[in-house]
């Protein structure tokens, strides 16, 4: 039995049985990647068998280790357009704070080309942005 990590909502159950040696790979990955290495981690498996629980347990891990946490799915029909989870995220971030279209200026052209709507964003304008992206292409 591991007890889970403290958090400061509610989780579907305060302990987890069975999953240490999961949860020890998580924060494992947690500190590779606070030392530079990225890491991908998925989690795969039939229906009830604590998916979702379990990345529960690693947002919290990764959020008491400093990191953001961003959330994204993708739904049925969006699964053959490439990056579909990623781009919601981004654009939700974008739309959310303003501010980083600022800090995201050099990603401009290539984010406004997966993004379109969003070309307004940047503060060269779109004019601007076509000039120097690619033919959007909708994604």
């Amino acid at each position: 039995m591991t007890e889970a990590a403290p958090a400061s909502r509610s989780t579907l159950c305060p302990l987890l049985i069975g999953r240490g040696p999961y949860i020890e790979i998580l924060r494992q990955f947690c500190e590779q990647v606070r030392l530079g290495q990225g890491q991908t981690v998925i989690l795969a498996g039939e229906p009830g068998l604590g998916k979702s629980r379990l990345a529960a347990e690693a947002e919290t891990i990764a959020a008491q280790a400093g990191f953001t946490i961003l959330h994204s799915h993708c739904y049925e029909d969006e699964c053959a357009r490439p990056f579909a989870p990623l781009l919601r995220l981004l654009r939700q971030r974008l739309t959310d704070q303003p501010a980083l279209a600022k800090d995201w200026q050099l990603l401009a052209p290539r984010l406004a080309e997966l993004l379109p709507e969003l070309r307004d964003s940047w503060p060269k304008g779109p004019a601007a942005l076509r000039a120097s992206a690619e033919p959007a292409h909708q994604y």
